[in-house]
């Protein structure tokens, strides 16, 4: 049997010790397969992929049973010709692999996420039948939630779009000076600056001709920039954004829910800069200069990262959605959250993969004054300005299935522990430091360390969790695989295509030193 296979089934029976699959889901599937494996194939379709396994009973309470399909190909071939047909709304494709155990026949088959914009995967030619996957079920999507992957997949849905009814009566002219001046500022060869409101807003994509009417009318990306408080909050009621400040709760006094709230509803312009100075008057700045060592200079690590963090939000930011946008600040760590799941994997997000934002035409309008980097760099520096700090590194929530997008900054340094081991040599003898202690000084769990020696050969996401018997991969990913890659001990197999299923990740010549 190839070297694959085996390893395929040493992967499987450790899958089946686990008791919640988010990407893993198992049917009996004797003679034929069954009609709830349609619900599983919308569902991984439409979140984040996952592996169908046909020959396997589930008995419940968390045990289950080799029982094998008795036609394989069959089988095969009724599923993948199925998807290749008109059972779904779009044209699906997969690859079957045959596993034996002791004559009996097991079938796997991966499914892919698809794109944003092949979204929502129904089958039955009834839109209804949509589905997305939640720990280790298959659920049916709402009608809200079917709306939203529409909205996602049309190009109507982007900030570009024409707002009926809303035109330059709507803006705040306080808030175009201010931005004129910054225009003059950072590009003052445009003479963007010199252009009147009406003009200025038709050549930044924020003033349109309705095709309709023939009225100028604003853009959702021109109402939430510059717009008026009522005007914005008359078409997105659950714009605002908010930060909590809570560190007394976390001192122990759990009846205060919070120290200080502050409330932001104004456009999005000005919600930065009020935003902005509210967080740096909390969190420590330390003293640094300028180059001409006259002038104190705020742009220091925890500010870049905050003002990347904050920015993040805006302009990623489903507006549609009534779910608040927010960032708490406690004692040891800060979280932002904002609805609408990113639509590239942490991978992709994590390596600077380019980005496909929510809303483009805002995130132009932020970097054309300075306030947001190059499309994909902002990601960058936030890891790099917390790295910078000795922070442990900050984790990614892209919780799809429940449409949210939530980082979490450790506000805890790395710490240097070195294990004593009775038998070993401590640093500085004549011997020099053990494996461990190496490992240990870089900061590396002995978790961290049983990765790099199974990723001396490529190893998959799924073949390394099931070394402990884990089963959430987005905390498994975040927890493990992204930090061993920041510190370039770890990388990936395709790095052109972080979500790759053919991906897989290999220890480094400077892992394996740590290691040998």
């Amino acid at each position: 049997m190839p070297i694959s296979a085996i390893l395929k089934k040493k992967v499987l029976l450790e899958r089946l010790k686990m008791h919640e699959w988010e990407d893993f889901e198992v049917k009996a599937a004797k003679n034929e397969v069954p009609k709830s494996a349609w619900e599983t194939v919308s569902s991984f379709s439409n979140t984040e992929g996952g592996n169908l396994v046909f020959g396997i009973k589930d008995n419940g309470g968390g045990k289950f049973e080799i029982t094998g399909v008795e036609n394989v190909e069959k089988l095969q071939n009724d599923f993948l010709s199925t998807l290749r047909g008109e059972k779904f709304n779009i044209q699906l494709s997969s690859k079957a692999h045959i596993l034996d155990f002791d004559g009996k026949k097991v079938l796997l088959f991966h499914i892919n996420s698809m794109p944003r914009n092949c979204k929502p995967i129904y089958f039955g030619g009834d839109i209804r039948n949509t589905y997305i996957r939640r720990g280790s079920g298959d659920y049916k999507c709402s009608r809200e939630e079917v709306n939203r992957m529409l909205r996602e997949a049309s190009e109507f849905s982007s900030d570009s779009m024409i707002l009926e009814g809303y035109g330059v009566k709507d803006i705040d002219s306080k808030t175009v000076s201010e931005y004129k001046n910054l225009l003059e500022l950072r590009l003052p060869e445009s003479l963007f600056h010199k252009l009147k409101t009406a003009e200025l807003l038709m050549k930044l994509g924020c003033l349109k001709v309705n095709p309709v009417s023939g009225k100028e009318e604003l853009t959702m990306a021109g109402l939430l920039v510059f717009g008026k408080e009522d005007s914005i909050r008359s078409r997105f009621p659950a714009y605002e954004f908010d930060i909590y400040l809570i560190r007394s709760r976390e001192k122990g006094f759990p009846d205060i829910r919070w120290d200080d709230r502050k409330i932001y509803e104004v456009n999005l312009f000005q919600t930065f800069y009020e935003a902005m100075n509210y967080i740096k008057s909390k969190v420590e700045i330390p003293f640094m200069m300028e180059p001409d060592n006259i002038t104190r200079t705020e742009n220091v690590p925890i500010v870049i990262a905050m003002r990347e963090a904050l920015v993040n939000v805006l302009i990623h930011r489903d507006y549609f959605d009534n779910t608040q946008a927010r960032m708490r600040i406690f004692n040891d760590r800060i979280e932002t959250y904002n609805a609408g799941a990113a639509p590239k994997t942490v991978e992709e997000i994590i390596s600077n993969e380019a980005t496909a934002p929510r809303n483009p035409l805002i995130a132009k309008l932020f970097r054309m004054v300075g306030f947001a980097e190059t499309a994909g760099s902002g990601m960058l520096k936030i890891f790099s300005a917390w790295k910078q700090l000795n922070y442990k590194t900050p984790v990614i929530d892209n919780n799809v299935a429940n449409y949210y997008f939530k980082m979490t900054f450790p506000m805890e340094e790395k710490r240097s522990v070195i294990k004593l081991v009775p038998g070993q040599h401590q640093v500085g003898t004549k011997s020099g430091p053990s494996r461990d202690q190496v490992g240990t000084k870089l900061g590396l769990s002995s978790e961290s360390l049983e990765i790099l020696k199974c990723c001396v050969q490529p190893r998959s996401m799924v073949e390394i969790m099931s070394l402990f018997q884990l089963n959430n991969r987005t905390k498994f990913r975040n927890k493990y695989i992204v930090p061993l890659i920041d510190d370039g001990l770890l990388e990936l197999t395709v790095p052109d295509k972080p979500n790759s299923s053919k991906q897989k990740y290999v220890t480094t010549d400077k892992g394996k030193k740590v290691i040998s």
